[in-house]
């Protein structure tokens, strides 16, 4: 059984986990961790979300920015068991979450995910653009 939890500064996380929600009703169970919202410190926070995980769970949990506190506070967790993903978008939770659902995500999986969210990033300005310039070349 796959985990997933999406942690943020502030309430990313919580608008996240409502619009993949919204878009996939049947998604694994999600746990959203927005920080910083109370005086609790963000290692207890931690602590206490991955106490609880069993031997033959894996945990993957998204992070909003590499180098940031709260990727910081899981990646001193990051095993074979918990997978640290830090970026977070929309296109690589609902991937990750429809992977889930049929099963275990493996390594290869995430790293494929990773890949099509990157390829989901971009300038979309140049794009249509470049389809105007097409446009008027023919």
């Amino acid at each position: 059984m796959t985990k997933i939890i999406i942690a943020s500064h502030h309430k990313l996380a919580d608008g996240l986990k409502d619009t993949l929600n919204y878009i996939l009703p049947s998604s694994p169970d999600i746990i959203s961790m927005p920080m910083y919202l109370d005086n609790e410190p963000i290692d207890k926070k931690v602590e206490s979300a991955l106490k609880n995980i069993n031997e033959n769970e894996k945990v993957i949990v998204f992070t909003d920015m590499l180098g940031g506190s709260v990727n910081q506070e899981f990646s001193k967790y990051a095993n074979e068991q918990i997978h640290v993903i830090t970026g977070v978008n929309l296109p690589i939770l609902l991937t990750i979450a429809l992977v889930a659902q049929n099963g275990d995500v493996s390594v290869d999986q995430i790293k494929e995910a990773i890949t099509e969210s990157r390829n989901q990033l971009l300038y979309v300005n140049e794009i249509i653009f470049s389809q105007e310039m097409d446009d008027l070349d023919e």
